[in-house]
């Protein structure tokens, strides 16, 4: 039976098994115009089933499609305030990275408005936006703090570059000096 017209239709399923036995009786009795009926009455009984089990189906598949962007929305508001809440993440970002991390903030404020209005698509929208603009403030502070432990603690690669850059310079001044 399709689209469990059985659970959604229990009624109107009962009422086409009853007609359609007695559809069958009726031949048995060679009643054929009665049986013709009868089978009629089951085929619409059948359909009735149909449609109100499909209906039902959709409606169940809505719901549980509402309810997975409900929890996916609620946990993207989860991994926000669980990132937003880590101080030492936050205080690194805002200080290297504080154009990402204002962008952050304000889809971080979006989600929690639309997640006020249940509006869980643009929760979902504004939520993936932010944690985006996160990984991408978090990147920034990286490449920020090794750049500036570079600037701190020359590998021999840059102390090498280094003396080579100025004794170029020193020869170029040395050689003016000799000519002038």
């Amino acid at each position: 039976i399709k689209f469990n017209a059985e659970i959604h239709a229990p009624d109107n399923i009962a009422e086409a098994k009853r007609l359609l036995d007695q559809a069958k009786l009726q031949i048995t009795q060679e009643s054929y115009q009665l049986s013709y009926q009868s089978a009629k009455q089951a085929l619409v009984q059948s359909e009735k089933a149909t449609a109100i089990a499909e209906n039902s189906e959709r409606e169940r598949q809505k719901a549980e499609a509402e309810a997975e962007q409900t929890a996916q929305a609620k946990d993207i508001i989860f991994k926000l305030d669980e990132q937003l809440n880590n101080k030492e993440i936050i205080e690194r970002i805002s200080q290297l990275a504080n154009t990402d991390y204002q962008s952050v903030l304000t889809h971080y404020k979006k989600a929690k408005k639309a997640e006020k209005q249940e509006n869980y698509p643009e929760v979902l929208t504004q939520g993936q936006r932010g944690l985006t603009r996160l990984k991408s403030a978090i990147n920034t502070a990286d490449s920020v703090e090794e750049k500036e432990k570079k600037l701190k603690d020359p590998g021999p690669d840059q102390v090498l570059s280094s003396v080579i850059g100025v004794r170029q310079k020193g020869g170029e001044s040395l050689s003016r000096v000799n000519r002038g």
